[in-house]
């Protein structure tokens, strides 16, 4: 097989931001006030929430994720498992794919591709997930994202014989990136 394009993701996306800035929660009276609240310093005010008695600023329930932005890992558990909603895997399937199509050349098109090859690059200290159950979502989204950016046709499956996971180990995870190679046997198609 001849490689007709080689494409380079570095940094690739980990995490998708959901919202920019978490809600504020404050115990109320059907909540469970920790014991550090629980003395002659904190009362409930006329709408049942916890507050200082001597300046009456409410007390947070949620101090550290409040005003923060929501982080979601990119994980095959959310895909597998459905531990997150429709809407939820709709939108990071849409980040990843925006996130992609910034790498990919918009004004080329092969005429055949046989065989897509992609190498992840990744630290093998980042055990909190299997990178090769990993690529099966980002070769999906990196599929789709192939096919709107017009590299591949809409009708490509037929051709394509295989696609190809290699993980390929490395030192720091700045370094992280995926490598897309495009291989065709037919050596009529030109690199770009």
């Amino acid at each position: 097989m001849k490689e007709i394009l080689k494409i380079e993701i570095p940094n690739y996306i980990t995490h998708v931001k959901l919202c920019d800035s978490r809600a504020k929660k404050f115990y109320t009276r059907h909540s469970r006030i920790p014991i550090k609240y629980r003395n002659e310093n904190y009362e409930f005010n006329p709408y049942g929430i916890l507050s200082e008695k001597t300046s009456g600023r409410l007390v947070l329930s949620n101090p550290k994720t409040a005003d923060t932005p929501l982080l979601r890992r990119i994980d095959d558990k959310l895909f597998l498992e459905e531990k997150v909603n429709a809407i939820t895997r709709s939108k990071i399937v849409r980040e990843m794919g925006a996130f992609y199509k910034k790498y990919l050349p918009g004004n080329w098109k092969p005429r055949e591709v046989c065989k897509i090859k992609m190498e992840i690059h990744n630290t093998v200290n980042d055990g909190s997930r299997d990178m090769d159950d990993m690529g099966w979502i980002m070769a999906k989204v990196i599929n789709k994202s192939l096919v709107e950016s017009g590299i591949l046709p809409s009708n490509f499956k037929p051709t394509l014989k295989g696609y190809e996971i290699e993980v390929v180990p490395i030192n720091s995870s700045q370094d992280r990136k995926v490598v897309l190679t495009l291989l065709n046997e037919n050596e009529r198609s030109k690199k770009p």
